[in-house]
C-alpha cells in the first residue's frame, strides 16, 4: 500500500489527517486521523534527601587556612557519624585553595581554602539535626537541599499510563462531538519522561534552642506522548 497524499486540518491544537494510500489494485483508500498529545504530571513525596554545605576559611598562612579548613571537617565528620550516618553518606563535592589579593596593590595578601561536602540520606527527620550539627562544627554555609526518589521507573512507567490516559480520552471526547468513531491506534510516541529533584536554595532557622527546620518537598515526575488515532 503506497501513500500518496496528507490532507492537514488543524483546529484548537488538534491534528485532523485525511491520507490517501494506493492499493494493489490501483484504488485509493483514505485513512482519517486524529492526533492528539497526552501528558501527567505525578506529584510525590521524596525518600532521599541531599544536603549541601560549605566550610569556608582564610588567613594569611596558606598552610593555616589549609589547616583550618581540615579541622573543621574532621570535626563534621565525626560528629555527622555520631548520628548514626556512615561514611558513604558524606561525599566531598568541591575543594579549591586560592589566595586572595590586597585591591590597591593587587598583592597577595591571604588564602581561602572552600570545602564543600554534601550528605545524603533516607531519614528525611534528621535534615535539620544534620545542618545544626554541621554548622556547631563550624560549617558556614549551606548551600542546597535536594530532595529525590531513589528507584523512579515504576513511577516514569506509571506517568506514562496516566499521559496515554489522558491522549485516550480526549480523543474520546472529540471524536464524540466530531460524530465519529475511533476504530485504531496508528503510532504512539513518547515526547518526554523526566523526573525533576526539588532543590531549596536556602533554608529556616526558628531560633537557636529549637534548631533548623526544613519541610521536604515533593518530587516531579512528568511525562508526555503523541499518538495517532484512526477515525471513521
Amino acid at each position: 500500500m503506497k501513500k500518496l497524499k496528507i490532507l492537514l486540518l488543524s483546529l484548537g491544537g488538534v491534528l485532523l489527517t485525511t491520507t490517501a494510500y494506493a492499493n494493489g489494485d490501483g484504488s485509493n483508500q483514505n485513512i482519517h486521523t486524529i492526533t492528539i498529545e497526552g501528558s501527567s504530571n505525578l506529584i510525590v513525596e521524596p525518600d532521599t534527601v541531599s544536603i549541601n554545605i560549605g566550610i569556608s576559611t582564610v588567613s594569611g598562612n596558606a598552610k593555616v587556612a589549609q589547616e583550618n579548613n581540615a579541622k573543621v571537617v574532621s570535626s563534621i565528620y565525626t560528629n555527622l557519624l555520631a548520628l548514626g550516618l556512615v561514611k558513604e553518606n558524606i561525599e566531598t563535592a568541591n575543594y579549591s585553595f586560592t589566595p586572595t589579593y590586597d585591591n590597591e596593590n593587587n598583592k597577595i595578601n591571604g588564602y581561602a581554602v572552600n570545602n564543600t561536602i554534601t550528605i545524603t540520606t533516607t531519614n528525611l527527620s534528621l535534615i535539620g539535626t544534620i545542618i545544626d550539627t554541621s554548622l556547631k562544627a563550624g560549617a558556614n554555609q549551606v548551600n542546597a537541599i535536594t530532595f529525590s526518589r531513589k528507584n523512579v521507573a515504576s513511577l516514569k512507567q506509571e506517568a506514562l499510563r496516566q499521559a496515554v490516559a489522558d491522549a485516550k480520552n480526549k480523543a474520546t471526547a472529540i471524536a464524540k462531538e466530531l460524530n465519529v468513531a475511533i476504530v485504531n491506534v496508528i503510532s504512539v510516541n513518547e515526547q518526554n519522561v523526566s523526573v525533576y529533584s526539588n532543590r531549596l536554595n536556602s533554608y529556616a532557622v526558628k531560633s537557636a534552642e529549637l534548631g533548623t527546620t526544613i519541610s521536604a518537598a515533593n518530587v516531579d515526575v512528568n511525562a508526555s506522548v503523541n499518538i495517532v488515532f484512526e477515525i471513521n
